[in-house]
């Protein structure tokens, strides 16, 4: 592992402390709004629209600790590294959209008419007021509905009805950290020529199937600040900004993947290849390195990282605490 200095500290624990702080507020917000919609009959109109305004309002004050965290790792990061250039970033109330607009203290989102999927594969069109805050939450409901009108039994269309709460909340908080972290390094970019970009940084810590190797694959470039980050379902990368003389994301995933690499090799199965008996290689660093990742466009969620059709995706993880 590469000896970390001062500036590496101060960046690491910028990038670890926002991150921390989108997992907690995440779960706490999903553990928050499942307690509502247990008391909730997914049939009347009014309790179901009771239970939208109240999610809503949860899920926006939850955004905006989410990007307050994230703005400042920014700005203690840039301060590591050189660039003390304070600037205010807030996010809307709705993050869903499907491109973004950077500029002055607040980005713009731009929805559209969108497509929501179905379990059962199914697909439905819904207008761009659906996709607000709090309204977003109507789904569980109507997930709930489907799933009961098929035969579903009430305890399984309750999971699932919890499911998709978890996933719009996880995706809003991911979506409002990725607006305040590239609103933060897109203004100050605009004060300081010495910011040119941004690089995704990987938390094994956080990732509890693994790190994929979509966002293994993704953090091997630079990007330009405002070049929106591509996401996927429960992702947990940051970034950190490039400047003209620092990369510190790139320092930082190394030594994260020398770990995830070498854990890789050493738990993995052994083989035998021509007689010859050796450790297989299905997730070590060589399948993560071949990782192919394409970039779609989500109606909601902008950019979105997913596998190459064809191709696995490897996923790898770091040794279990003890």
């Amino acid at each position: 592992m590469t000896q970390p200095d001062t500036t590496q500290l101060q960046i690491l624990a910028a990038i670890n402390g926002a991150a921390i702080i989108s997992n907690a507020t995440s779960e706490a917000t999903t553990q928050a709004i499942w307690a509502l919609w247990r008391r909730v009959n997914p049939y009347d109109k009014n309790a179901v629209a009771e239970f939208i305004k109240l999610a809503g309002q949860l899920v926006v004050s939850s955004q905006k600790s989410v990007a307050t965290a994230h703005a400042a790792a920014q700005q203690v990061q840039l301060r590591a590294l050189g660039i003390n250039r304070p600037v205010l970033v807030t996010v809307p109330d709705d993050v869903r959209g499907a491109t973004v607009t950077f500029g002055r203290s607040q980005p713009k989102v731009h929805p559209k008419q969108t497509t929501v999927d179905y379990t059962d594969g199914g697909k439905q069109e819904i207008p761009k007021t659906d996709a607000l805050p709090g309204k977003v939450f109507e789904r569980a409901a109507e997930t709930y509905r489907y799933e009961r009108s098929i035969g579903t039994d009430h305890a399984t269309a309750n999971d699932k009805a919890e499911q998709r709460i978890a996933s719009i909340v996880d995706n809003n908080m991911i979506l409002s950290a990725r607006l305040a972290e590239q609103q933060t390094l897109v203004r100050v970019a605009e004060l300081d020529e010495r910011v040119i970009g941004y690089r995704r940084v990987i938390h094994p810590e956080l990732s509890k199937g693994g790190v994929c190797g979509l966002c293994v694959a993704a953090a091997d470039r630079v990007y330009h600040v405002k070049e929106l980050k591509a996401i996927h379902a429960h992702c947990k990368c940051t970034i950190a900004p490039v400047t003209t003389a620092h990369d510190p994301g790139f320092t930082l995933n190394q030594d994260d993947l020398d770990k995830l690499y070498a854990h890789s090799t050493e738990v993995a199965p052994m083989e035998t290849v021509g007689g010859r008996e050796r450790k297989a290689l299905g997730t070590s660093g060589k399948a993560l390195k071949r990782t192919r990742y394409q970039i779609v466009h989500h109606d909601e969620l902008g950019p979105v990282l997913t596998r190459v059709p064809g191709h696995p995706v490897p996923y790898a993880s770091t040794r279990p605490a003890a």
